[in-house]
């Protein structure tokens, strides 16, 4: 279960909910980004000064979609405490939220999990997630890589660009909801096989034998 906590709602209603998510030891989900004044809100909770009361910080039980558009300061307290970021590639860039925050992520050591956000607005297919990813990471990295150069021979490539990490990682462990469930998500690596899930003697199963070996259970193999 997780807790909405949107504070583009306002000073008492955000309070409420982050304080009721904590009560009950819940995640805290907002949507953090451009639009709607969010900013200086995000930089105190950076502060630990946001809320009616001003004693409002940030934590490892939040989960913010987007931030895009947000403070240098913010986003060094949402590497601190701790907060996971969950980034809409297809929204973000159809939706005018600014853009995906995937470089400064990557310049501070972060990696992003993958949400769909409104589905009646792009596909909620999570292949396609995976691709708006990789391609929106690439076009910036490879035209940061140009403009070092002069465009012309030899120094129109100056520097390698940077490989992309794995999209499907994002796309599965990376969204658990407690880094402690990490090791339980994904499905890229088989793990032993559960004591129950033993092959029937009978000869009367009707079950392809081929089947066996693709029901077992898989962990994802970055998560460890």
């Amino acid at each position: 279960m997780i807790m909405g906590g949107e504070v583009y709602l306002g000073e008492p209603t955000y309070t409420r909910a982050w304080e009721i998510g904590r009560q009950l030891d819940l995640q805290i989900a907002a949507h953090i980004l451009s639009p709607f004044g969010i900013r200086p809100i995000l930089d105190d909770l950076a502060d630990g000064t946001a809320g009616i009361n001003n004693n409002l910080g940030l934590g490892p039980d939040n989960l913010f979609i987007h931030m895009t558009g947000m403070s240098d300061k913010g986003w060094q307290a949402v590497k601190d405490k701790g907060v996971q970021v969950s980034v809409a590639f297809p929204i973000e860039m159809n939706m005018r939220h600014g853009k995906p925050p995937i470089i400064k992520m990557q310049s501070l050591g972060m990696e992003p999990s993958l949400s769909t956000d409104v589905e009646v607005t792009m596909t909620a297919d999570f292949f396609t997630q995976m691709r708006v990813c990789m391609n929106m990471q690439r076009e910036v990295v490879n035209q940061m890589v140009l403009e070092q150069g002069d465009f012309s021979p030899p120094n129109q490539y100056p520097t390698p660009a940077r490989v992309p990490q794995h999209c499907s990682r994002r796309a599965t462990c990376c969204g658990s909801p407690r880094s402690t469930e990490r090791s339980t998500c994904g499905s890229t690596r088989r793990r032993a096989r559960s004591p129950r899930a033993r092959r029937p003697t009978s000869s009367s199963s009707t079950r392809p034998r081929s089947t066996w070996r693709r029901s077992t259970t898989y962990r994802e193999r970055w998560c460890r």
